[in-house]
């Protein structure tokens, strides 16, 4: 008996075409949601306080894809980085690094700061191969990148060309308590690959970490960059139409005026609707993303 699709070439195309989108599906909802829940380093560089500060209070879920790049693609190339981590760890094994082992099981090394509501994940934390010389543990951070922006960062640096790569590795090596980065970069068009072994600097990094306090603690939307919408960092951020165009931010908990960062990660309601005094009440982790009935939207 002959299968429907072993002679049926649009049969077989949509088979073709749905698991693609399934696969696209599947990328989307599996993308990191930890970023959301702590203001993370990867966050911190970023030049508008303002953008931060309504990433971490959740105006808004982030926007990935568009009508001709799907999120689910997207998700993959945000994702591309993490899949090749066991790689160049086991490159840089090879030529005589040493990887300390994350504690408790886990995949990275994790640190936090402000009350757990700040924190970063980092690549790995090791030593140089041993004929160098480096005797201090050292901060391994592994990035990807298209050959238009690997070739900028050979030429000038990661620290010139990527600042938001530099104020990372700074926030994660002052929270972390290291003093020297091991950058390896790597080509996505022909897997050439850049390493820059760079010195940190921790009185920038106390000054990111004392900048995620300041966003953490701070009731209202920090100053604008600009007053313009055409501004160019303005035009690519999520946050635009509720920054300048009076859009209402997403119902939930931390985009709620009564919400205020608590101690050990938590978050408090402090709505005299409930009488519960100044110090509020604990929200509970499955109430943040829903809200309840009397949510106030953070203001402009």
């Amino acid at each position: 008996m002959t299968s429907t699709y072993e002679n049926d070439i649009a049969v077989r195309q949509r088979i073709a075409e749905t698991m693609e989108v399934e696969i696209d599906d599947h990328c989307e909802s599996i993308v990191d949601a930890d970023n959301r829940t702590r203001l993370g380093s990867s966050q911190i560089g970023k030049s508008c306080s303002r953008e931060i500060w309504y990433g971490y209070r959740w105006a808004k879920k982030p926007q990935l894809g568009s009508a001709t790049r799907p999120a689910g693609r997207i998700a993959r190339l945000f994702n591309r980085g993490h899949r090749e981590e066991p790689a160049l760890i086991d490159y840089l094994t090879s030529i005589g690094c040493e990887f300390i082992p994350p504690p408790d099981g886990r995949n990275q090394h994790a640190f936090t700061a402000c009350e757990g509501h700040a924190g970063t994940e980092v690549d790995g934390i090791g030593y140089l191969p041993k004929k160098f010389g480096v005797k201090e543990k050292v901060l391994f951070e592994f990035k990807t990148a298209n050959m238009n922006y690997f070739n900028r960062m050979k030429k000038k640096g990661v620290q010139v060309e990527q600042p938001k790569y530099w104020a990372q590795v700074n926030f994660a090596g002052r929270l972390a308590g290291l003093e020297y980065v091991c950058f390896v970069v790597v080509s996505k068009n022909d897997d050439d690959i850049i390493v820059e072994f760079l010195k940190l600097d921790p009185d920038y990094g106390q000054i990111l970490i004392d900048k995620a306090m300041h966003i953490i603690s701070t009731p209202e939307p920090p100053t604008k960059i600009s007053l313009s919408s055409t501004n160019f960092a303005c035009k690519f951020c999520n946050f635009t139409d509720i920054c300048h165009f009076g859009e209402a931010v997403e119902k939930n908990c931390r985009s709620c005026r009564h919400a205020t960062a608590a101690a050990e990660g938590k978050w408090a309601c402090c709505n005299p609707a409930f009488d519960e005094g100044e110090a509020g009440i604990e929200i509970p982790l499955n109430v943040l993303p829903e809200g309840c009935p009397y949510h106030e939207g953070i203001g402009l």
